[in-house]
């Protein structure tokens, strides 16, 4: 081959590679993260909840949760819910139970993972909002509150 020709073929190989990688993204799941607004029982807490599509019909949750109440009770445990509507305005009962386990580590933030059997482009529609709530013990309060919806 030509001295010359490795350039050349250099750009064309760089471009097939380059088309191949964002097709390749192009067919990932791209997930989604929804920040959390802490209620008034939780002022100061920070949380986060991200939304991975595995598959046409489901949807994972990761809940990233920076601490409770001072006054929750001990082991501490946390519920969560997809409610139809916004967090201004949520339905009367939740579309969506999320606590399959609730039981939660406090030495680091919280990490909660979920499965949701809804597809995320349902969820994301502008039609849903994730709750998290304190236990029973603890008054069952709304503790963070998302709209799942694409932001404006």
């Amino acid at each position: 081959m030509n001295v010359h020709a490795w350039p050349a073929l250099a750009a064309v190989l760089g471009i097939a590679a380059m088309s191949g990688g964002m097709a390749a993204a192009q067919q990932r799941p791209a997930a989604v993260e929804v920040p959390l607004a802490a209620t008034p029982q939780n002022a100061g807490k920070i949380a986060v909840a991200t939304l991975m599509p595995t598959g046409p019909t489901t949807t994972q949750v990761m809940l990233l949760v920076s601490g409770l109440p001072s006054e929750t009770a001990r082991p501490a445990t946390m519920y969560s819910y997809i409610y139809p509507g916004t967090c201004a305005n949520l339905g009367l009962k939740p579309a969506f139970d999320l606590n399959q386990h609730v039981l939660l580590d406090e030495t680091r933030p919280m990490q909660i993972w979920k499965s949701v059997p809804a597809a995320m482009s349902e969820l994301r529609s502008g039609n849903y909002a994730i709750v998290l709530r304190a236990s029973p013990a603890d008054g069952f309060s709304n503790l963070f509150c998302g709209d799942l919806g694409h932001s404006a």
